[in-house]
């Protein structure tokens, strides 16, 4: 990894909020260089080794380590790709237990301008607004997005709003349409027409305004869709503005769709989605349902979960409190009114504590113990 300092100016230090009232005509940022190059994790986990084991055999040649096996222990980067993958079938897990959004898509009054600008734009009014959450499903994103949705004519319109605070990191390389764009930070409209998940379009937008079309199963797909993309560093966002016309979509009364989002600024790739997938974006199983006509489908609240973790983890010796940890599986609006009721239980006595509502996805609690003799106590919690 390779370290980076940079000397900026005051305007570009006072508006990534690094400046409190100084008055230094310079300031300094700095980091890990960010090469994005498209790679997969496996990809780059098989160079990784490979480069690896080059260079140790160039430090054997040298005198300077031990000459390596003749074969080497293929192990370490399976474990790799495996502990990945397994993160990635919870994630997966997780997503599917979560009730599929549901929105009515209404009727625009007029079509909006797709200039980038959507504030001010009347075309908007009354267009359905959507939240992307972080696409494991574990809850916000560190950059909001909002999108709205609206149909006016023969087109579909979407809007987005994306949260950028780094608007000077942001990949934007792509120019000609139907490249690689997503390669680049970008927003992504899936649609299932017929609401079977079996198979989907894609379009795909980045800052620039570059948009690609992706029919079912990577086929050709080339409706005439108009993007516009518009980036406002001063208020840290970008937007899009897009219209996919809805002859080439075949919508029926109820279709799959999802919204998403790739924000590459930072040193992990994050991924949003309105109905998160847990994983690969392109699971129209996973995609929330929009409604032209008719009723709204009543989605089953999630049930419930919490998992508590504390520390010490084992034996309390010089301490007389445990500090306890939560993450709670409840949406925002029962988070308001849930609590948490925690027991400590052994033979020498027994205390109970109450973590007051309102909740949030975690919650770190501190539990006093000094009433309790010596003894092994059991811990549990109830959301």
């Amino acid at each position: 990894r390779s370290q980076f300092t940079q000397a900026i100016g005051l305007e570009q230090a006072r508006a990534r909020g690094l400046l409190r009232g100084e008055t230094a005509a310079t300031a300094f940022v700095g980091g890990i260089y960010k090469h994005p190059n498209g790679l997969a994790f496996e990809e780059y986990d098989a160079i990784r080794w490979m480069v690896a084991r080059h260079s140790w055999r160039l430090m054997a040649a040298l005198g300077r380590a031990p000459a390596l096996p003749e074969t080497p222990p293929a192990a370490a980067p399976r474990d790799g790709v495996e502990r990945l993958r397994g993160i990635e079938r919870e994630n997966e897990a997780a997503a599917k237990d979560q009730p599929r959004p549901a929105v009515r898509l209404p009727a625009l009054a007029a079509a909006p301008s797709l200039d980038g600008q959507l504030d001010d734009d009347p075309g908007w009014a009354g267009a359905a607004t959507l939240a992307l959450t972080l696409n494991d499903g574990s809850g916000p994103a560190s950059a909001a997005t909002t999108a709205r949705v609206g149909l006016h004519g023969e087109h579909l319109y979407i809007g987005f709003v994306c949260s950028e605070p780094d608007t000077e990191r942001m990949v934007a390389s792509v120019k000609e349409t139907d490249g690689q764009v997503w390669r680049d930070d970008c927003v992504e409209v899936f649609i299932d027409p017929g609401l079977r998940g079996k198979g989907f379009y894609q379009v795909l937008v980045n800052s620039l305004g570059t948009f690609a079309r992706v029919g079912p199963g990577g086929a050709a797909w080339q409706p005439t869709v108009r993007a516009a993309a518009r980036v406002e560093t001063a208020r840290q966002r970008w937007l899009v503005e897009l219209a996919i016309p809805t002859a080439a979509l075949k919508l029926g009364p109820r279709f799959g769709l999802n919204l998403a989002r790739e924000r590459r600024p930072m040193e992990v790739l994050e991924l949003s989605a309105w109905s998160p997938t847990g994983g690969s974006f392109g699971q129209p199983e996973r995609f929330g349902i929009a409604v032209l006509s008719g009723d709204l489908p009543q989605a089953e609240a999630a049930p419930a979960s919490l998992e508590m973790q504390l520390t010490p983890g084992y034996a309390l010796t010089t301490s007389d409190t445990i500090e306890a940890s939560f993450r709670v599986g409840l949406p925002p609006e029962r988070q308001a009114k849930a609590h948490l009721i925690v027991t400590i239980t052994g033979s020498a006595g027994r205390l109970q504590s109450t973590v007051a509502a309102p909740l949030a996805d975690r919650v770190v609690a501190t539990l006093a113990t000094g009433d309790l003799g010596p003894g092994t106590y059991q811990v549990s919690a109830e959301l």
